[in-house]
């Protein structure tokens, strides 16, 4: 007995005592209560507290409180799986926008992706160098030029966080940095064609240019928002041909819209565009 003592690293006196120990009734119920808690936990392990304590009050009759701090001694807890939730519908008759990029985040020259060119378009509009706008955006002084460069020549693809820094720091909207321009004809019309899937009443113009003797098409949506965003970007047009606002002005009311639009004149712009 000495030997067995000393291999489990107990004293004599401990193991008399425990052998002389007489186990009290509530505890060999806990115990029992412990094993059937096991027992159905590993057959129905989704059931949960309230459940478990259903099923077990007519056999031990044991409280809830009791049964919860059993499974706790137990380590035992519901296991539920999250309800599935669909987050995409795809089957619907709308238009799907062709993937162009196909994941393809890596462009050998400018003018793929376009994010970086409006970049470097606003970048210069301000006067920054690349190595201000990238300290202005927390990049390190040695690398600041290098990453900012990286950008904008479409090699790096910045993040929604990174480009929203990179709007605030140029003082522009997000979204003049990251909506794509449409430079081709190609990409023009299938814009057109997707608007006409949610405007049935598009319609097709022929009108004359009164500036020469051609022609050219013009398309209406019969939307009445569009039509007031369309009826302002005509009075700036109209402003910078007869000189009443500069380029720079002009062109701070695009980077900046909807911000600096004021209705035609009906109410004072968020943000201010004009020079004193």
């Amino acid at each position: 007995m000495e030997q067995a003592c000393r291999v489990l690293e107990v004293s004599r006196s401990g193991y008399y005592g425990w052998k002389a120990e007489k186990i009290c009734r509530r505890r060999l119920q806990n115990q029992a209560l412990r094993r059937r808690l096991i027992e159905l936990h590993e057959k129905y392990p989704a059931l949960g507290l309230d459940s478990l304590y259903r099923l077990l009050k007519p056999e031990f009759g044991c409280s809830r409180k009791r049964v919860h701090r059993q499974m706790r001694l137990a380590g035992i807890s519901s296991v539920r799986r999250r309800a599935y939730k669909k987050t995409t519908h795809s089957n619907h008759s709308h238009p799907i926008a062709p993937n162009l990029l196909q994941r393809n985040f890596s462009f050998d020259r400018p003018d793929q992706a376009w994010v970086g060119d409006r970049i470097k378009r606003a970048r210069n509009f301000r006067g920054m160098t690349q190595k201000e706008l990238g300290i202005a955006v927390g990049f390190d002084e040695k690398s600041a030029d290098i990453r900012i460069a990286q950008y904008e020549s479409n090699t790096r693809t910045p993040k929604e966080d990174l480009l929203r820094k990179l709007a605030e720091a140029l003082d522009v909207n997000y979204r003049s940095l990251y909506e794509p321009t449409l430079y081709a004809a190609e990409d023009i019309m299938y814009t057109l064609f997707e608007l006409d899937e949610h405007y049935p009443s598009t319609k097709l113009y022929e009108v004359s240019d009164p500036d020469s003797s051609s022609s050219h098409m013009a398309v209406s949506f019969n939307y009445r928002l569009l039509d007031e965003f369309m009826r302002e970007w005509q009075q700036r047009k109209k402003e910078l041909q007869a000189d009443q606002i500069t380029k720079e002005e002009y062109q701070e009311w695009k980077l900046n819209w909807p911000q600096t639009s004021d209705g035609c004149g009906k109410f004072q712009p968020k943000k201010k565009w004009r020079k004193e």
